[in-house]
């Protein structure tokens, strides 16, 4: 989601004048020319009535043609900042900010989705999950997430010394991700890893990415995924990286083999796209994931991966064994050319479409 509203804001700038509320630390990313005011995130409920006070104030003296809600948490504080002078406002929807089954949440976060001029959904998933919570379809655009295709190939002697510093010997299994339930990697671990052990002995999962610690649908998941991995007796097979910057990141893209996605349909938490699964695409990388929610969306089966069943663990081993041995993963092409197609400037040119239609209409 940060990705997705730092894009955003370098599209907005080419078009306006761009103000922005985020939290604190968010000014050091944000595009040049951008007035970036900073909130404090932690506790939420101070944040949320923070964003609902600032950005009240912001919208008086910035006076703004079209305000926009980076997700469905912060509805209510575009309703207010767009209601004082009559604007028109827009919300972005990633899925679980529909569905979040707080009571709370359902009775007031709801109601000010569903009085936005647009809601954005990122998936058709998303957009009948909107539908299904009363947001008219005349208000619902889908608009996928980008994702950059311009890259600068790392060098075998920089992959490999990634390789060595990391302790990553053998076929990389790579997930990428805040580590929540919903990813699954606890289950894949438990279900599919010790059979795809049989098959290829030097599988090694590489794990990216922390425990979410500020978001809907939080959950600790490390822990569960270390108990899965001694109880299956796999933990040599298993190295967690953490959170990476940018640099190593791209590195450990392209030191790998495969993309692992084994994405759980969960009651009240869902996978809204799979931006993740762009993101391997656009490196030649293959998906192997779940057919769940908005994931759909983002893997192109014989293109950029492959989907099964949900719940289908065996058939994910199967389908990881056999993607390893098959060229297409060899010879990533067809993967990359599917990327193309979310191209962060094709993005941007949809967005702006919309804001200005938004501003016109207004």
């Amino acid at each position: 989601m940060e990705r997705l509203m730092l894009e955003a804001s370098r599209y907005l700038l080419t078009a306006g004048d761009l103000a922005v509320l985020a939290p604190q630390g968010a000014g050091e990313q944000a595009p040049a020319g951008a007035q970036v005011h900073e909130l404090a995130s932690n506790p939420t409920w101070r944040m949320l009535l923070g964003t609902a006070w600032r950005g009240r104030q912001i919208s008086r003296a910035f006076m703004p043609d079209l305000v926009l809600a980076s997700s469905g948490l912060m509805a209510p504080a575009a309703y207010i900042a767009a209601r004082q002078r009559k604007l028109p406002y827009a919300i972005f929807v990633h899925g679980l900010d529909i569905v979040y089954p707080h009571p709370v949440y359902q009775r007031l976060f709801l109601p000010a989705i569903r009085r936005a001029n647009q809601v954005i959904a990122n998936s058709s998933y998303t957009a009948e999950l909107a539908r299904a919570k009363g947001i008219s379809g005349d208000r619902l655009q889908i608009l996928h997430p980008g994702v950059q295709t311009r890259l600068d190939a790392a060098s075998a002697e920089e992959i490999e010394q990634f390789r060595r510093k990391n302790d990553l010997d053998g076929t990389l299994l790579l997930s990428v991700g805040r580590l929540t339930p919903r990813k699954g990697l606890a289950e894949f671990v438990d279900r599919s890893l010790p059979g795809i052990l049989e098959a290829v002995p030097d599988a090694l999962l590489v794990i990216v990415g922390e425990d979410a610690t500020q978001a809907l649908g939080q959950g600790v998941a490390r822990d569960a995924i270390i108990a899965a991995a001694r109880r299956r007796g796999v933990s040599d097979h298993i190295r967690f990286l953490g959170k990476l910057p940018e640099a190593s990141l791209q590195l450990a893209w392209q030191a790998s083999q495969l993309h692992v996605f084994p994405i759980r349909a969960i009651p009240g938490d869902v996978e809204g796209f799979g931006m993740v699964a762009m993101e391997a695409a656009a490196r030649g990388l293959w998906t192997i994931a779940f057919s769940v929610g908005g994931v759909v969306d983002a893997v192109s089966p014989g293109q950029s991966g492959v989907l099964v069943a949900q719940n289908d663990y065996e058939g994910f081993s199967r389908a990881v064994v056999e993607a390893l041995s098959g060229e297409n993963v060899k010879h990533p092409e067809q993967a990359r050319q599917y990327a193309q197609g979310f191209d962060w400037s094709r993005y941007g040119e949809r967005l702006l479409e919309i804001c200005r239609g938004l501003s016109a209409a207004g």
